[in-house]
């Protein structure tokens, strides 16, 4: 997820705890890729990651967010909001 997805106060944690998670799954295929090559074999890991990728596409997708036109420090305000009020106010 983008900066303009956290609530303002808060935005440049959020946009630390992405990339940190980044890194972290960085170096975690880094280490791993090479020895599961050797355990489970090229066609199963690739078809892994492809797993894995559409995934997070799907993950991606269902917790967008529309901003076109929202002031952004609106956006943390409203998750913060109980469904039922969310709904009266969209």
């Amino acid at each position: 997820m983008t900066a303009k997805y956290h609530h303002s106060a808060i935005r440049g944690k959020g946009a630390g705890f992405a990339a940190a998670f980044a890194k972290i799954g960085a170096v975690a295929t880094a280490f791993l890729f090479p020895i599961l090559l050797v355990a489970i074999g090229t066609r199963w890991l690739l078809y892994g990651l492809i797993v894995a990728s559409l995934l997070g596409a799907v993950v991606t997708w269902m917790d967008r967010i529309e901003t076109t036109g929202v002031n952004l420090d609106r956006i943390g305000e409203a998750a913060s909001e109980p469904e039922d009020r969310r709904r009266a106010v969209a």
